[in-house]
């Protein structure tokens, strides 16, 4: 039975098949795990990675496009960067753009800031800005396109710089692209009114703004031979002399009319009138106490005390002297030969005070003394003064009715440069004067010369004198107003 005893070999191959195709299914199975885990850790951490490195391009993108200036408009919607990025499982995924090269590239690397430590330097934050949609209607102003990327909507524009429309111009003129300013000085006398006139003539006239300086008559003449400004203002009118060194022609331009009162303090004494025999008198030396046979003949009703006359004048040089001095001057020859007449004078006696306000305190300081004031100042200042005795006899005290009429019973030059004291009129006051604008004829510009001969055809109208009045200021005669207008036409 040797045969029984072996192994059957069909027996042990097939055991041997089974165990080698167990052990193979087993290392398939085995492969396959590892490639499905390499296949799941694969597709875990594919996508951030892909994510940032899509990010890096961009950011690459970015920082060339970013070498072109931006918009400043667009600066306003930059956004922030985070400071860490969440981890990749809960990563939000942000879709890759392709690379914006315009000049409307917002430049991130300015605004966003820097990673913090342990941050990979990959973390480049790309900045998307959202496409508004189109409006309904086109704008109607000058915008690019990246204008319209903007996440918020623009802001209202500004308003115009000059919401109000300005007041129509002067009738023969047309509307200016800016207010025009121009520029005076000059006399002192008539400055509240002049700044009231500009004041008024500002509201109607929006586009015409006047600037006038204070200074004084003199320092206003000099100021526009030497074409520093548009016009002057002056109580005194210019010399001969002085006209003669200009080529361009200068116009006289009466205002209104002012006047120079004797002013005094005598206690007791309520009411003086005085004859030009007794002013000329008084300043000349010959008469020195108030009893005086001459000024008791002018004043019979007078309680006059035997007491010194103490003569104050203006230590300034004044248009208030220079007409003063021109009233004296008219009345006697004697006075106009040895003293003269002018803005300053050499007194033979008396004391000097620095303006009005000087020659009233050392009135008010001193008894039995007597000065000369503007009319204006002294009746703001309640300081008695004098009537005076007119070339028609008349003692005429000052006020606006009497300050008129003094212009209107003058002999009116061509030029208006008359003086307008001692007058042949029965009511005029004695020792008036005007005050003018100076205005060369030929203006530096067109609308210069406009502005100016709008403003002065106004001033010369009834509601502007009557202004004047209203302010103490003796309003023109409207028969001078018409001469005067006329002239003003010559202004070009």
């Amino acid at each position: 039975m040797p045969n029984s005893q072996q192994p059957t070999p069909s027996v042990r191959s097939s055991s041997n098949d089974l165990v080698v195709r167990i052990d193979k299914r087993a290392a398939l199975l085995f492969l396959a795990g590892l490639a499905v885990i390499a296949a799941v850790y694969f597709l875990a951490v594919r996508e951030p990675y892909g994510r940032i490195n899509v990010q890096a391009e961009n950011s690459i993108a970015n920082s060339a496009a970013a070498t072109v200036p931006s918009r400043a408009e667009d600066s306003s919607v930059t956004q922030e960067a985070p400071s860490a990025l969440p981890s990749p499982p809960h990563a939000e995924v942000i879709p890759p753009i392709e690379p914006n090269t315009s000049s409307d590239a917002v430049d991130t690397s300015a605004s966003a800031p820097q990673p913090s430590p342990g941050v990979s330097e990959s973390r480049t934050v790309v900045v998307y800005r959202p496409i508004q949609p189109e409006p309904s209607e086109p704008s109607q102003t000058d915008s690019s396109p990246a204008d319209n990327l903007t996440p918020n909507p623009p802001a209202d524009p500004p308003p115009p710089p000059n919401p109000n429309p300005a007041p129509d111009p002067p009738a023969s003129s047309s509307d200016p692209v800016a207010p025009a300013i121009v520029n005076g000085a000059g006399a002192t006398f008539p400055y509240p009114l002049y700044s009231k006139w500009f004041a008024e003539f500002r509201k109607l006239h929006s586009n015409i703004q006047f600037n006038y300086q204070a200074v004084g008559s003199g320092a206003g003449i000099k100021q526009l031979l030497q074409n520093t400004i548009d016009f002057g203002g002056t109580d005194v009118p210019m010399t001969d002399e002085q006209l003669a060194t200009v080529t361009n022609p200068i116009l006289h331009v009466p205002s209104v009319i002012g006047a120079v009162v004797p002013a005094y303090h005598l206690p007791g004494v309520v009411e003086l009138q005085f004859t030009p025999e007794i002013l000329v008198g008084v300043y000349s030396g010959r008469i020195t106490n108030w009893n005086d046979p001459a000024i008791a003949a002018a004043n019979p009703r007078a309680n006059l005390p035997n007491q010194p006359i103490v003569a104050i004048h203006r230590a300034d040089g004044c248009s208030t002297t220079f007409i003063f001095t021109d009233y004296l001057s008219k009345v006697s020859m004697e006075w106009q030969h040895t003293i003269g007449k002018g803005t300053g004078v050499y007194w033979p006696l008396g004391i000097g005070g620095k303006g009005n306000e000087g020659v009233a305190e050392l009135l008010q300081q001193t008894t039995g003394a007597i000065g000369y004031l503007d009319y204006l100042y002294a009746v703001q200042n309640h300081v008695p003064f004098a009537g005076v005795r007119n070339q028609k006899g008349n003692y005429i005290k000052a006020n606006l009715q009497s300050l008129t009429a003094a212009a209107a019973g003058a002999k009116i030059w061509s030029d208006f440069r008359s003086s307008i004291s001692n007058v042949p009129a029965k009511d005029a006051y004695p020792i008036s004067g005007f005050t003018w604008f100076l205005v060369p004829q030929r203006s530096r510009d067109a609308s210069e010369a406009r502005d100016l001969k709008a403003f002065l055809h106004w001033m010369l109208a009834s509601p502007s004198q009557v202004t004047a009045s209203s302010m103490g200021y003796a309003p023109l005669p409207e028969e001078l107003t018409r001469k005067v207008d006329s002239e003003i036409s010559r202004i070009h």
